[in-house]
């Protein structure tokens, strides 16, 4: 169909960007087709068996035609986690969920709901947040891997992320931050 060729034309297109990336020793946290539990994306309209061929797909082409070597495959749910959209664990290194609650709590139910999925054999992300999770709140056999803040008013309006609250989470022994790991990290 005309919609599978120009599906299959951006993955060319983007293995080609990938493969630069690859080529300069750059890992990429690689996050394709997130939110696939929702209905906004058309990824995931047609659900889960559907999904979890495209994500097959893609996999297999990026990994043994391309080669790509350098990609981190974490697999992002929206805040309704289902185990039938889980392509398998030989085709995922991160799994996670988004969560944009309001009240910087202990996100045990998302972690809890990602873990009973792919078990302990992945690492658990919570791949985008609206309020950053407040480190005293966690619970503590959420470990999880990382959060990324989505941009814009999350961090710039003051009230989903106060600069009090950022300087004391990110000051928290609870986080790892970027000048705790590489201290000499110089953006290209």
């Amino acid at each position: 169909t005309p919609e599978n060729g120009a599906m299959i034309r951006d993955i060319v297109a983007v293995g080609d960007q990938l493969t630069i990336l690859r080529d300069r020793g750059v890992p990429v946290l690689w996050r394709p087709m997130h939110e696939f539990t929702g209905n906004w994306f058309w990824w995931g309209m047609s659900g889960p068996d559907a999904f979890k061929a495209l994500w097959i797909f893609m996999y297999k082409y990026y990994t043994f035609e391309r080669k790509l070597d350098n990609l981190i495959w974490v697999l992002g749910y929206t805040k309704d986690v289902h185990a039938s959209y889980y392509p398998g664990r030989e085709y995922v290194d991160i799994a996670g969920a988004d969560i944009y609650v309001d009240d910087h709590g202990p996100l045990s139910e998302m972690f809890g709901a990602v873990k009973a999925v792919v078990g302990d054999t992945v690492p658990i992300c919570l791949h985008e947040n609206g309020p950053i999770p407040d480190p005293d709140k966690l619970v503590p056999d959420a470990h999880g891997l990382y959060f990324m803040t989505w941009h814009s008013e999350f961090i710039s309006d003051g009230k989903r992320n106060s600069t009090e609250q950022i300087n004391r989470y990110f000051n928290s022994e609870r986080y790892i931050t970027k000048d705790e790991i590489a201290p000499s990290f110089k953006p290209a």
